[in-house]
């Protein structure tokens, strides 16, 4: 299965307006069907990297992406084993069975592709095949399943049946947690620097034993927010996601540049496009006094920025198609997100408003995508939805 890396600057603008006649031979299960299309976009290498300059013209117009809910395990109709009290991490094997890591309960439960509870494995405790606080969870290309404690900083290996395979200590990755293993067993996640309001985190690659890592991004902690008790709300956050070739992709959304590098952190594309700041507006302001109310009672104070970051998530399909969330003004609702898609090259192919929440986590399996959801109640389910394309 393909997944995201789970659970995020303005340089000069070129003007080139040519006409490019491109052909995709997308199939039905997820692909574009071939025909003709415009973009008025620009490519160049400078010193070995591609930069894809986007003019915030899509090709396509209109939704072109539907997505069709078939199948929901939690959320408020669930019972019994489909109950959750922290659905922090999941991830689908080739036959469909869906493996969902509950952070609190500290177990892994598995369904098959028909929602069937199968099994649970792994529990609270310090012993082989236990947990302290398990926080990624993700099935390795040779069919292993892995779990991540971020208080033990090891990584256990199931197999997908649930018996213990074996553990690995990484004692040099303090407050890191992995969104993803490489093919070569390298993770690649975020550490964390300080709770907020102080923040701070840095995006890493940690190599196989876990005794060198490699930073692709920092953002500094501000020590004076403890001082004087502010929440920075609009503070962008380090977006990334990973594809099956173990090409990284990262941003950090002060602007809209996507990088793309290796797994040795060298820089290969950059995806740029124009776009403008959504501001917070007085009702943001007033749901987030609401959101934040117990850290008000505690006498902290929120300091809001003029607009919210650029982008919010990124996540990368199957055929490595981008999906980068944005917040867009008016047409946002708890039901419909907004994203822009970018083909394999990097270039715009169509903004869309999807139920889907895709993010980091988020699973693409030909024409399958698997989502963390929440319902209604704001209880977390995981949902899976058949992907088909409107292009005529």
């Amino acid at each position: 299965m393909i997944r995201g890396i789970r659970r995020h600057s303005c340089a000069k603008r070129f003007v080139f307006v040519g006409m490019i006649f491109l052909l995709l031979g997308f199939a039905a299960g997820g692909h574009f069907p071939s025909q003709k299309m415009i973009w008025d976009g620009r490519t160049e290498q400078r010193d070995g990297v591609t930069i894809v300059e986007n003019t915030g013209r899509p090709i396509h117009e209109g939704n072109i992406l539907l997505l069709t809910e078939e199948l929901s395990i939690g959320g408020e109709a669930g019972s019994g084993e489909q109950q959750f009290s922290d659905i922090y991490d999941f991830d689908v094997d080739p036959s469909g069975n869906i493996y969902i890591l509950d952070m609190r309960a500290a177990e892994i439960r598995a369904f098959d592709k028909e929602g069937r509870f199968l099994r649970s494995f792994g529990k609270r405790g310090q012993g082989p095949g236990e947990f302290q606080i398990p926080v990624y969870m993700e099935i390795s290309r040779d069919g292993q399943l892995l779990c991540f404690d971020a208080t033990a900083f090891r990584m256990t290996y199931f197999s997908l049946t649930g018996e213990f395979v074996k553990q690995k200590v990484y004692p040099m990755v303090r407050g890191f947690r992995p969104t993803h293993v490489d093919s070569q067993g390298n993770l690649i996640g975020r550490a964390v620097l300080a709770p907020a309001p102080i923040g701070g985190e840095i995006l890493k690659i940690v190599n196989a034993e876990g005794n060198l890592s490699l930073e692709l991004c920092k953002v500094e902690s501000d020590e004076s927010k403890r001082e004087k008790k502010e929440f920075d709300i609009g503070k962008p956050w380090i977006c990334h996601v990973a594809d099956r070739s173990d090409h990284i992709y990262w941003g950090y959304p002060e602007r809209y540049e996507i990088r793309m590098v290796d797994a040795a952190g060298h820089l290969i594309k950059i995806i740029r496009n124009r776009t403008k700041a959504v501001a917070i507006s007085p009702a943001d302001k007033i749901a987030y006094e609401k959101d934040y109310a117990d850290v008000l009672q505690r006498g902290f104070k929120l300091v809001f920025r003029d607009s919210f970051p650029l982008f919010e998530s990124i996540s990368v399909d199957a055929h490595n198609q981008l999906f980068v969330k944005k917040r867009e003004q008016g047409t946002e609702t708890s039901a419909r997100y907004s994203y822009d898609i970018y083909d394999p090259d990097g270039r715009y192919l169509a903004k869309v408003l999807i139920p889907a929440n895709l993010n980091e986590m988020s699973v693409w399996a030909g024409d399958k995508l698997y989502t963390r959801e929440t319902d209604a109640d704001g209880i977390e389910k995981i949902v899976r939805y058949r992907v088909s394309w409107n292009l005529k």
